[in-house]
């Protein structure tokens, strides 16, 4: 897994085409050096292909209908575990997208009432919410339901 300091690091061929093992490895699509359609779309497929339904730009999770199921993959206690456990919000920015890790993260700024992503900033608690849209809305909402409990 290619850490998000690290995703700037791409290396791009002389026709502005990124070879397809840099974009599997490239979570974050706002760190790409150039954020063009053709690659954004490129880079989705080649995660696809990989099983990496999740992808992320800044904030926003990005999720790719798989057409099959990945609960056993995804969706598992140790991976529950992985995304509930970390102690800090530069500990959880390790871990790969995923809406677990989008609703532990929400869920310390709201707690702690940071402000950024860095979960740093003033203290006073800010209104925030989570948009969930497309067919697996009711899916995603029974997710992320144990960190709410």
């Amino acid at each position: 897994m290619m850490s998000s300091t690290a995703l700037a690091t791409i290396n791009f061929n002389d026709d502005s085409s990124a070879t397809d093992n840099d974009l599997g490895e490239c979570e974050d699509i706002s760190l790409l050096p150039l954020p063009e359609e053709d690659i954004i779309l490129q880079l989705l497929a080649v995660r696809y292909a990989k099983n990496r339904i999740y992808s992320k730009c800044g904030d926003v999770l990005l999720a790719i209908n798989p057409y099959c199921d990945v609960s056993h993959l995804l969706y598992t206690d140790e991976m529950l575990f992985r995304y509930s456990k970390p102690r800090s919000l530069t500990e959880l920015d390790t871990l790969p997208p995923h809406p677990w890790k989008t609703a532990a993260k929400a869920f310390r700024c709201l707690v702690s009432g940071a402000n950024d992503v860095d979960g740093v900033g003033d203290t006073g608690h800010r209104n925030q919410s989570i948009v969930i849209s497309g067919e697996s809305g009711k899916v995603l909402l029974f997710l992320l339901a144990p960190f709410w409990l």
